[in-house]
C-alpha cells in the first residue's frame, strides 16, 4: 500500500485538488443564487404575493398555450388550418328562391376567405336548424362539380366541429349578419338560434344590409351587388388593412330579401336534385301520359274576383288539347271533399271545420286568406274537365271530386345515401311538381301581371328555363282579357 501510494502520489495530489475546487464552486454558486433572488426581489420589490402572481401568470400562460395547441388541433382535423365559415342560419322564402341565394353565398365565399356550410333542409325551406341534410333535396354532385370555385362543409361535420371546440373550452366565435329590404325599417336586433349557448358571439345583436329591392340598388350593376354584398361580410374597415369581421370564425347569414350579386355565372345554374326525386318524377311523369302542366299560384292574385273568370279561360284552353291529361299544379290545398269545399263556398264551414283541409303548402298562403272566389275558381276546374294532383299516401282522407285525381306517392322513400326510408315532406312535393311540369308536352301559366295570381316567380322561371334547354313547348297564359285589378 505504501509503495502504490509513494508511486501515485502525485496523482492523488491532483484528484484531491480537482475536488476541493468542485466544493468551492458548488458553494459559491448555491449561495450567489441566494443571493440574487435577495438582491433580486429587494431591487425590484417583489413580496410574497407578487411571486405568487407571477407564478399564477405564468401558469396561465401554459394553459392558453395548451388550449391554442387543441384549438389548433381540432380546426386542422375539420379545416387543414384555422376555420372560417359562412353558415345559413335562415332564407325566408321559399325553395327556389332560397336555393338561388345559397348558390351566391356558395360563389361569394371563396371572395371572403370563407368555406360555406351547406344548409339543412325541410318543408321547402332551407336553413341550419332544419330537421333534414342538404342532401334530402339536392345531389352532392354539385359541390364537387364546383370545387375550384368554393370549398363546402356538411352540416352533421360543422355541428361537430362546433361542438368539439366548446368541449375542449375553446368556444367558436360567431356573428349573426341579416339581409332585409329597405323599406322594412328593422333595427339592430338580439338573436337566438339552435347554436346559441355552443359558441362566443362576438355581439348578439346582428349586423344589417338592407336592399333597395325595388329601386336603386336593384337598378345597380351586378358588379356593384357582388361588390357591397363582399363588403358587408368582411365588415367595416379598421384602417390597418384590416375588416372588423375576419377574425370571427363563423358568419351566420339571416336572408329576408336580398338581389341576386355573384357575378359567376354557374351561380345562376340550379343546384341539381336528388337522383331519387328525380328518377320519381320521370317515373310519375311516365305514368301521366301526354299531358299538359298547369302551375297555378293564387296566393298573390291582386284582385279575386279575377279568380273564377281566370278558371273559365283555362278551361276554354284546355279545351284545345283533348288529347292530353292536366296536371295540376297549385297552392290551393289538394285533400278536400266536394262537400268540405261546397260548405265552404257558402259561408257555412266553421273554423274548426276548414282546418281539417285548407291548408295550403305555401306557408305565405294563410287559411284565413282564402276567399269564396278562391273555392268557386276550383270547383269551376274539376266540374268541367279532370285535373291530376300530387300528394302523398299519408294525406288519403275523404273521398275527392270525380274529376280531381289524386296521385298518391309513396309517404316514405329509400334514398340511397342512408339506412333507412324518410319521410317525404311537402318540399319533395314541390320540386316534384316542378320537375314532372318540366317534362310535359305544353306549360301553362297565370296572366302576366298577376291577374290570376303570382305569374312571374322563381318556380315558374324554373320551369320555362329548363323547358327551353330541353326544347319543350313556348309557355301558354291563362286569363280572361277584360281583367279586373
Amino acid at each position: 500500500m505504501k509503495k502504490f501510494l509513494r508511486k501515485n502520489r502525485m496523482f492523488l495530489s491532483m484528484c484531491a485538488i480537482v475536488f476541493l475546487l468542485l466544493c468551492t464552486v458548488r458553494t459559491m454558486y448555491k449561495f450567489s443564487i441566494r443571493d440574487y433572488h435577495v438582491k433580486t426581489n429587494k431591487v425590484l420589490g417583489y413580496s410574497p404575493l407578487e411571486r405568487a402572481m407571477q407564478v399564477a401568470n405564468y401558469l396561465t400562460n401554459l394553459e392558453m398555450q395548451k388550449l391554442q395547441k387543441e384549438q389548433e388541433r381540432i380546426d386542422f382535423k375539420y379545416c387543414g388550418g384555422p376555420c372560417r365559415f359562412i353558415n345559413v342560419l335562415y332564407i325566408r322564402e321559399q325553395e327556389t328562391r332560397a336555393q338561388l341565394h345559397v348558390r351566391h353565398l356558395a360563389f361569394t365565399s371563396a371572395k371572403v376567405n370563407r368555406t360555406l356550410v351547406l344548409p339543412n333542409v325541410s318543408g321547402s325551406h332551407l336553413g341550419a336548424c332544419k330537421s333534414h341534410d342538404f342532401e334530402y333535396y339536392y345531389d352532392m354532385e354539385w359541390t364537387r362539380q364546383n370545387k375550384e370555385y368554393f370549398n363546402s362543409i356538411r352540416m352533421k361535420d360543422f355541428v361537430a366541429w362546433i361542438r368539439e371546440r366548446k368541449e375542449a373550452n375553446v368556444p367558436v366565435s360567431d356573428q349573426v349578419l341579416s339581409t332585409f329590404d329597405l323599406d322594412t325599417h328593422v333595427d339592430p336586433s338580439a338573436v337566438t338560434h339552435c347554436f346559441s349557448g355552443l359558441t362566443k358571439p362576438k355581439s348578439t345583436f346582428n349586423q344589417i344590409l338592407k336592399w333597395n329591392i325595388t329601386g336603386q340598388t336593384c337598378e345597380l350593376s351586378i358588379q356593384a351587388r357582388e361588390i357591397a354584398m363582399v363588403q358587408f361580410l368582411k365588415g367595416p374597415s379598421l384602417g390597418n388593412g384590416m375588416n372588423a369581421n375576419e377574425d370571427i370564425e363563423v358568419l351566420h347569414m339571416e336572408i329576408y330579401k336580398a338581389n341576386q350579386w355573384s357575378q359567376m355565372a354557374q351561380s345562376d345554374i340550379p343546384i341539381p336534385y336528388h337522383p331519387a326525386v328525380i328518377k320519381l318524377a320521370d317515373t310519375t311523369a311516365k305514368s301521366l301520359g301526354p299531358f299538359v302542366a298547369i302551375h297555378w299560384r293564387m296566393e298573390a292574385s291582386k284582385n279575386t274576383n279575377n279568380m273564377l273568370p281566370c278558371a273559365q279561360h283555362l278551361i276554354s284552353l284546355l279545351k284545345r288539347k283533348k288529347k292530353f291529361n292536366f296536371f295540376l299544379l297549385t297552392d290551393y290545398p289538394h285533400m278536400f271533399t266536394q262537400e268540405q269545399q261546397e260548405a265552404a263556398m257558402k259561408g257555412v264551414s266553421s273554423t274548426s271545420e276548414l282546418s281539417q283541409w285548407l291548408q295550403s303548402n305555401s306557408d305565405s298562403f294563410l287559411m284565413t286568406d282564402f276567399t269564396r272566389e278562391h273555392h268557386e275558381a276550383i270547383h269551376y276546374l274539376y266540374q268541367h274537365d279532370t285535373f291530376h294532383v300530387l300528394e302523398t299516401e299519408m294525406e288519403r282522407g275523404g273521398t275527392p271530386p270525380d274529376h280531381w285525381q289524386i296521385m298518391q306517392i309513396p309517404d316514405r322513400l329509400k334514398l340511397a345515401d342512408v339506412d333507412r326510408p324518410r319521410m317525404i315532406d311537402s318540399g319533395w312535393l314541390g320540386i316534384l311538381d316542378k320537375l314532372i311540369a318540366m317534362r310535359s308536352v305544353h306549360f301553362f301559366a297565370g296572366q302576366k301581371g298577376d291577374v290570376c295570381g303570382r305569374s312571374k316567380s322563381t318556380f315558374t322561371a324554373q320551369i320555362i328555363d329548363a323547358r327551353t334547354i330541353m326544347r319543350k313547348s313556348r309557355t301558354n297564359y291563362f286569363g280572361p282579357k277584360n281583367k279586373t285589378l
